[in-house]
């Protein structure tokens, strides 16, 4: 099988169920305007279509991972990201643009345009510049190893910022998570000692994207979730595309195929539709929660990765996988049961 034909393979059947699932969810997750579910601190309470996004999220951005090694090991990173960002910024708008008839909706209030940017700083700008470069210095599934202690740095954020207080589930949950993530560790430590920069700057935007998700559940926004991701995205696009003109340009080139289907995922999917999906969560559940609730991108990463670049799957990553399991049980099971559990009508 082909380099093009492969890519295809794996894209081409995300990209048409995530249009289907997008509209779905976008008209049974979102509160009516002005609800304060969706306004900032999170209501903590999930519906069925929540936890399909979180399956949804948890599939595609596992995808990632191989997709984002496949190109940036050739391709310019800065302006791989850019293109991604510009293709999901115009996805996302078109899509709002036909659903409400204008995107005069899309405004941001004055006094909420320093939280938006902020958000923009933790979760998109610092967290996929430490992203690409770790993909590009790693395999992808080292990199989502790494990417995936993100939990553990929301945790930190939240009692340092914000004095959050944490259930025994909450504590459970980050050390079944950092089990996980350690054992896989093990594994490849000698080519962790070998690229201390791949782990470094993939670390760095672990803590960056942590942070961010900290904020997400704690900052108060009268703007929705979709509002919130195209200006977020418009905000990353215009920083790295500053980058991709400074430190990228002799180096331009077309696309080819693969790289294009690449970029076209990269920016319908796990921009314009997960990126909704994440702000949704990340708005109405704790911190630990929303992060623990998509450990299992990870999993998707190497297995994958597995797939589509030939990388190896041992015993340890399927315990890390029954770690993971367990770490989303703990965290998440109340809410998933309360959510799953169907409503019995009022007593006559």
């Amino acid at each position: 099988m082909g380099r093009g034909e492969r890519m295809r393979r794996i894209i081409g059947p995300g990209a048409s169920h995530c249009k289907r699932l997008f509209r779905v969810v976008s008209a049974q997750a979102d509160p009516p305007r002005g609800d304060p579910s969706d306004s900032g601190v999170g209501s903590g309470r999930v519906n069925r279509a929540d936890v399909w996004m979180i399956v949804a999220i948890t599939l595609f951005w596992g995808l990632n991972y191989p997709i984002m090694k496949f190109v940036v090991t050739d391709y310019p990173p800065l302006t791989f990201r850019s293109l991604s960002f510009a293709i999901g910024l115009v996805a996302l708008g078109a899509w709002l643009l036909r659903e409400r008839g204008s995107l005069a909706a899309l405004r941001v209030p004055r006094a909420e345009r320093r939280d938006v940017f902020r958000l923009s700083v933790g979760s998109m700008i610092g967290w996929h510049l430490g992203l690409i470069y770790g993909v590009m210095l790693l395999n992808s599934g080292r990199a989502a190893i790494i990417g995936y202690t993100m939990p553990v740095w929301a945790l930190v954020a939240s009692v340092v910022f914000y004095g959050e207080r944490f259930s025994w589930r909450g504590v459970l949950g980050v050390a079944l998570a950092l089990g996980a993530t350690a054992l896989l560790a093990m594994v490849e430590l000698e080519a962790f000692l070998a690229a201390p920069l791949g782990v470094g700057v993939m670390l760095a935007g672990a803590v960056s994207w942590g942070v961010g998700t900290a904020m997400a559940r704690n900052t108060r926004l009268g703007i929705d979730s979709e509002s919130l991701t195209f200006w977020t995205l418009g905000i990353a696009m215009t920083v790295f595309v500053v980058g991709a003109v400074t430190f990228e340009r002799s180096a331009w080139r077309l696309p080819d195929l693969p790289e294009a289907l690449a970029m076209l995922y990269g920016g319908v999917v796990t921009f314009a539709f997960c990126y909704v999906g994440w702000f949704r969560v990340a708005r109405k559940l704790p911190p630990v929660a929303s992060s623990l609730s998509i450990m299992l991108v990870p999993v998707v990463g190497l297995f994958s990765g597995a797939l589509m670049l030939g990388e190896t799957i041992t015993g340890f990553d399927l315990l890390a996988l029954g770690l993971i399991l367990a770490a989303m049980a703990a965290v998440l099971w109340p809410a998933l049961r309360s959510a799953l559990t169907p409503r019995r009508p009022p007593p006559c």
